[in-house]
């Protein structure tokens, strides 16, 4: 059973947003009343408590509205919150807390709902307190699960507000909807619409199914059909697969003794095929021989001796080759090691020339600072009419720190006398500035003081004017007083008269009597009706109990169903993911393992993130590093394209131009030599019996020596182009090389770049990579941990609705349990009564003589009333008169008065008036002195500013010049120029000394090469003559291996022998053809096997067609499926028809129930005759059906037996009573679980009687419902008279005022005892 404990406010319409403006109610047991005056905030208490449990705002009111308004708080935006603490029907402990912000926009205030959290505290464990938030689920459907009570009737019935209270008499649509909400008929309604919609589906099913059975009954048979043919065709394709297995054993032999024939045959082939090939290397060694024996006796002749004095002829040539070459190799050795010292000394030239080349640069640099310092020293001179200071050297020009810092301090001293100048012209204006301000000054004072002059006299003849007129308007009623005068004493000895008829003629005591009497008589009549009433409630209980007790047996019998629906649809689940589907407190369990789980999400989600957060770093770092690396490819592509890189690297390529100088260098002197060598070679062979001079053999005739002397010649005559050419080369790559020697440092920096920076950078891209890569592969395993937890939650989270009805219901079945057992007990032992009827009948017989003696009551009442009324209102007009009178007199005696001070304000206004007019006519010559000023004051403003702002800039420019001076005397200071003039000289002759040393290396290496080629002449003759002795040993070896390979033939025509190659082909043929026919017979019998196939596939591919594939079991099912929606069918118009009539049951003895408590406290509160009582009429609507039923509501109120509509004839009174009573009835019928019920300002349009007579009713309600422990009444009331009523049944103890503070106007809440209000 759900109660209230505690509630608290703030930042909600008049409750301030502070935490010391917080305001709290303690919900007491069983009564809290709340006191204030209008306007105060007592309406703020239901409106909050309707909020908390069912989100909804007051009636046509929105967020930004019900939200204290934050221009009223001067903040910019207000938050608000209201909580709730609560025991909800299970018995937990409940804290619930909503939250709201309305922040003030420009042109609105704009409203913003905040999370909203529910806290459980398990009853058998103190310690467990789980939380759900808005975002998780809907509070609204917690609270009603937690109150035990629909949003309908917490909104209609229990905090119904101040607006709605009035609600069963509006109109009769409202009053259809709100019932229809509180008796949930929309959703029986809609469940009957389903059961129809369901039915007529099914219908609709059954046709279906029954045309489907005929085309799968087709289907069937045709499926039978291709099945037989699929049997007659496997058993054909068997026998030709035995055919086609015999033909292939008949090819094997066949086969095999083709495969032996056919390598007979290739044996003879490759032996014949090997034959032809010696031949021709045969044929090869001949034809080598004899062209090496024409080249040996063209140089010589045939050696005759043996292979061993061969021998030793060769291995003497070779010795005299050995000792040529390493003269050859020493010469060059020096050769080589004349350039390395040349190239050295080329390279320490270079270094020199770029010193010197440095040095020239900052020598000319030096020139240009000189010349710089002194155009300044002349420019500033110039503007400053000071002296130049006079140079120590005229062609350096140097100036010393003295004379420096002299031309610095003449400087310094012309910017003193510019700022003196500047402050004295600033003072100067400053003077005639505020000598112009003082003469506006002057003239504003002058100017506001007549305008407050005028002002004050204005005002004055305004104030005359008006006092003349009500003095006019006075003397003008006293006029009229006299008047009047006489005719109120006339009026008043009239009324005198009438009031002493009237009490001669009336007897107040008698009038009196008669109504004690008959008031008597009604208490002693309702005495014996109240004896009667409980007979009656002794006689309906046995029924009514019952009853109640047939309903609470449906109602446990449908929970359990609920149950165990809930297990079977969430069992799976459950027991999937924890292991095991809890029995005992299940919501506990579920939200402490939603807990862990979320925990778990939350670390791995933040290692998520964080994975992330890196990998975006990484990725970052990535782009940037890319970035870097194509800058650094972009400058090494510059320095390709501004430089010509060598593609084997600086060093290679210079120690290549280096061999190649060194190569082209020797060549040259090679050929230089050798045209010295030709000549002697031409010389010698002109001498008489000539020889050859490299061989020393002679020429067996005259014309052989024209020819070689023709040769040389011809040789001779190209030597000096050739020369030319390679020296032309020689000259390109010695500049190619200086070139290079140029830019080494640049050079050096693409190296560094090459080799360095760029695989630096990539390496640590490619680290980078392989890091993104980890991340990546850990945010794939990260989420997919994430993503199972994640469904998981989202699993348990469904279910959770479900887990907390579950345990509702096994609370409410506990509950159901109980109260049957407590209604059993009731109805043992009760005692016989007379017949209901009977009862009925008397209590009608006494209500009608109540019903009498109170009408008459009621007209004596009334008559009494209109006598004393009519008594009162004489003598309440006789003393108006009265009053009159001595008012008319008093005025009448004022008249002299009013005359004199009338014409003393003529005269005032007539000199104010004069005043004014001489006031206004100083006005405009003051303006225009005023105008005057303020242009004179603006002139000398702009003449300041001007003059001021060109001396300033001339004392910044000379400022400045003079600082730039400075930094150029220090920067020659520091320069050295003399030392630099040494340095420039001792490079000059450093270059000088080297470049000699290089000349005579190069004299030296020009000597060496003249010997290389000599040694290198000696080696050509040698290497022929050693060429001859080898063409020799050659010759032999080749005789030799003919012989061999002659044998070989000899052997391979033995290994033929005598095999037949036409019998075996012809064999073979025979062979072939067989296996060809054997083959064909094969083929024939699989094309024929494979149709069969293809058939077979054919009926298999129309067999699994889904129209024939499992066919007869198609058929099957669906004759079941046919049968049982049939029988669905008629299942479901019996559930309708149950359903329908169990909703009609329940809602007739529902309503009987609410009628019955409106009837008894109808009777125990109204305190009028005019009805006896009222009651809830329901109708059917004009939609009802047959099937279905609806129903109207309206109020009806009785009248000895007759029946007429409330609405529109009762009053305010009446009307707020027989709402406040159907609310009470509501609360007492369907709120079961939840005892809370309120009321606000439930004395309002209520006279006192009835007024006493409620609070009586609502004491005896709360006696008759204190013993239960769930039990609250809130009474909201600005009545004190009502809480005193209240109070003095002593049924609670304390109270709540609620009033506004002095400082802030904010609303407060305290907590006094009943004492305080006597």
């Amino acid at each position: 059973m759900s109660c209230f404990k505690k509630l608290s406010i703030q930042g909600v319409r008049s409750f301030g947003q502070s935490d010391e403006n917080r305001q709290s109610i303690t919900f007491y047991h069983p009564l809290t009343i709340l006191v204030g005056q209008n306007g105060c905030g007592k309406t703020t208490v239901i409106e909050s408590l309707r909020y908390i449990t069912t989100g909804e705002f007051p009636p046509g009111v929105k967020g930004n509205q019900w939200v204290h308004d934050p221009k009223i708080a001067h903040e910019s935006e207000v938050k608000a919150q209201v909580r709730l603490w609560l025991t909800d029907v299970s018995g937990c402990k409940v804290q619930v807390t909503r939250s709201m912000q309305a922040i003030q926009k420009a042109k609105n205030v704009t409203f913003k709902t905040i999370e909203g959290v529910i806290s459980r505290t398990d009853k058998n464990d103190p310690s467990s307190v789980s939380s759900i938030s808005s975002k998780c689920a809907d509070i609204n459907k917690e609270m009603t699960l937690c109150l035990g009570v629909s949003n309908a009737v917490l909104n209609n019935v229990i905090f119904c507000h101040q607006e709605d209270s009035n609600w069963p008499l509006e109109d009769s649509t409202s009053v259809k909807k709100k019932f229809d909400e509180i008796f949930a008929a929309s959703r029986y309604i809609k469940c009957l619409a389903n059961f129809k919609d369901t039915k007529k589906n099914l219908v609709a099913q059954v046709k279906q199914y029954d045309i489907e059975l005929g085309y799968l009954g087709q289907n069937r048979q045709k499926a039978l059909d291709l099945k037989r043919e699929l049997e007659s065709s496997q058993l054909k394709s068997r026998d030709l697969e035995n055919r086609m297995s015999a033909l292939r054993d008949e090819q094997e032999p066949v086969k095999k003794e083709i495969e032996e024939v056919g390598q007979v045959l290739r044996k003879i082939s490759d032996l014949a095929a090997q034959r032809t090939i010696l031949k021709d290397a045969v044929a090869e060694k001949v034809k080598a021989i004899q062209q090496l024996e024409r080249s040996i006796r063209a140089s010589g002749e045939l050696f005759a001796g043996s292979d061993r004095e061969l021998e030793e002829r060769i291995a003497n040539c070779e010795q005299v080759g050995r000792d040529r070459v390493e003269k050859r190799e020493h010469i060059s050795y020096s050769l080589s090691d004349l350039n390395s010292r040349i190239e050295a000394l080329s390279r320490e030239k270079q270094k020199k020339q770029e010193v010197l080349s440095d040095i020239n640069t900052k020598l000319k640099i030096c020139d240009q600072d000189f010349q710089s310092r002194d155009e300044m020293l002349a420019s500033i001179a110039q503007k400053c009419e000071i002296k130049t200071p006079e140079i120590q050297d005229s062609e350096r020009k140097f100036l010393s720190d003295s004379e420096v810092s002299k031309f610095s301090a003449d400087v310094k001293v012309f910017l003193n006398d510019l700022r003196r100048k500047i402050n004295e012209t600033k003072s100067e204006f400053n003077d005639r500035e505020n000598q112009a301000q003082k003469v506006i000054d002057q003239s504003l004072v002058d100017l506001n003081q007549s305008r407050q002059e005028i002002d004050r006299k204005s005002s004055e003849i305004r104030n005359l004017e008006t006092e003349i007129q009500s003095l006019e308007r006075q003397m003008r009623e006293v006029n009229e007083a006299s008047r009047t005068l006489q005719e109120i004493e006339s009026q008043i000895s009239t009324l005198e008269q009438e009031l002493s008829e009237h009490e001669d003629f009336g007897d107040a005591e008698e009038m009196e009597r008669e109504i004690e009497t008959f008031s008597s008589r009604i208490a002693e009549t309702e005495k014996k009706l109240e004896c009667i009433n409980e007979e009656i409630s002794v006689a309906s209980k046995y029924s009514s109990v019952n009853a109640s007790l047939e309903m609470m047996r449906k109602d446990l019998g449908s929970k359990e169903d609920s149950i165990r629906r809930i297990k079977s649809r969430r069992e799976d689940d459950l027991s999937t993911i924890i292991g095991e589907f809890p029995e005992i407190s299940p919501k506990k369990k579920l939200q402490n393992f939603i807990t862990e789980k979320s925990k778990e999400l939350s670390l791995i989600s933040k290692r998520l993130n964080n994975s992330k957060v890196s990998l975006e770093s990484s990725e970052f770092r990535k782009k940037a590093l890319v970035e870097t690396i194509r800058e650094k490819e972009l400058q090494r592509s510059r320095y390709e394209s501004e430089l010509d890189i060598p593609s084997a690297g600086y060093e290679s390529e210079i120690s290549s131009l280096n061999d190649t100088i060194k190569q082209l260098q020797e060549k040259v002197g090679s050929l230089r030599g050798t045209s010295f060598v030709y000549s002697q070679y031409v010389d010698k062979l002109q001498e008489k019996c000539p020889q050859c001079p490299v061989c020393f053999r002679g020429f067996q005739a005259q014309n052989e020596v024209r020819e070689v002397i023709n040769r040389l010649e011809e040789l001779k005559t190209r030597i000096p182009s050739t020369v030319r050419s390679e020296e032309s080369k020689l000259k390109s790559k010695e500049s190619r090389l200086q070139k290079l020697y140029d830019s080494k440092p640049v050079f050096k920096m693409y190296e560094k770049l090459v080799n360095e920076e760029i695989p630096k950078l990539k390496e640590e891209l490619t680290q980078l990579n392989t890091s993104i890569e980890c991340c990546r592969q850990e945010i794939e395993d990260i989420q997919l941990s994430h993503d199972m937890i994640q469904s998981d939650l989202s699993i348990l989270n469904d279910s959770m609705p479900d887990i907390s009805m579950l345990e509702m219901h096994l609370s409410q079945c506990e509950d159901l349990k109980r109260r049957i057992e407590t209604e059993e007990s009731k109805i043992i032992g009760v005692p016989e009564t007379k017949d209901l009827d009977e009862l009925e009948s008397q209590k009608r017989l006494l209500v009608s003589q109540v019903s009498e003696y109170k009408r008459i009551l009621i007209s004596k009442t009334g008559e009494l009333k209109q006598y004393s009324k009519v008594r009162n209102d004489l003598k309440d007009k006789i003393l108006s008169l009265k009053s009159r009178k001595v008012e008319m007199s008093s005025m009448c005696q004022k008249a002299d008065q009013f005359v004199s001070r009338r014409k003393e304000c003529e005269g005032c206004l007539r000199a104010g008036r004069s005043d004014v007019q001489t006031l206004r006519s100083r006005i405009p010559p003051l303006e225009l002195n005023l105008e005057k000023a303020r242009e004179e004051r603006a002139y000398i403003c702009q003449e300041r500013d001007d003059l001021l702002n060109t001396m300033n800039a001339e004392d910044t420019y000379f400022t400045a010049q003079l600082s730039q001076l400075l930094e150029l005397h220090m920067k020659v200071r520091r320069f050295a120029y003399p030392r630099k003039l040494q340095e420039k000289q001792r490079a000059e002759e450093d270059v000088e000394q080297t470049a000699a040393e290089i000349s005579r290396l190069e004299s030296e290496r020009e000597r060496t090469q003249e010997e290389l080629s000599a040694i290198r002449d000696e080696i050509s003759r040698h290497e022929l003559t050693a060429r001859n002795w080898a063409d020799n040993r050659n010759l032999r070896i080749l005789i030799a291996e003919r012989k061999d390979k002659e044998q070989q033939i000899s052997l391979l025509a033995a290994q033929v022998g005598d095999m037949n190659e036409n019998e075996l082909r012809t064999r073979h043929s025979q062979l072939v053809e067989k296996h060809e026919d054997l083959v064909r017979k094969y083929h024939h019998t699989k094309g024929s096997f494979q149709e069969l196939k293809v058939s077979i596939s054919g009926y298999e591919k129309q067999l699994n067609d889904p129209d024939f594939k499992n066919a007869a079991q198609k058929h099957l099912e669906l004759t079941i499926k046919q049968k049982t929606t049939a029988i669905a069918t008629t299942d479901l118009d019996k559930y309708a028809k149950a359903l329908d009539s169990a909703v009609m049951k329940y809602h007739q003895v529902k309503m009987m129930e609410v009628n019955k408590v409106i009837r008894e406290l109808w009777h125990n509160t109204y305190q009028g005759g005019d009805i006896d009582t009222i009651e809830i009429r329901t109708e059917e609507g004009e939609n009802s059906t047959a099937t279905r039923k609806t129903y109207n509501y309206r109020v009806v109120m009785l009248k000895d037996n007759v029946e007429m509509d409330m609405k529109g004839r009762c009053s305010a009174g009446q009307k707020v009573l027989a709402s406040i009573i159907i609310r009470l009835a509501l609360a007492e019928t369907f709120c079961l679980n939840c005892g809370i019920f309120s009321l606000d300002e439930p004395t309002t349009n209520l006279d006192r009687e009835n007024i006493e007579a409620l609070a009586q009713s609502l004491v005896q309600i709360i006696n008759n419902r204190s013993q239960q422990q769930n039990f609250q009444f809130l009474i909201i009331t600005h009545d004190q008279d009502f809480v005193e009523l209240l109070g003095s049944a002593q049924i609670a103890d304390k109270f709540y005022t609620v009033s506004r503070s002095e400082e802030d106007n904010l609303s407060i809440i305290k907590c006094k005892d009943f004492s305080e209000l006597r």
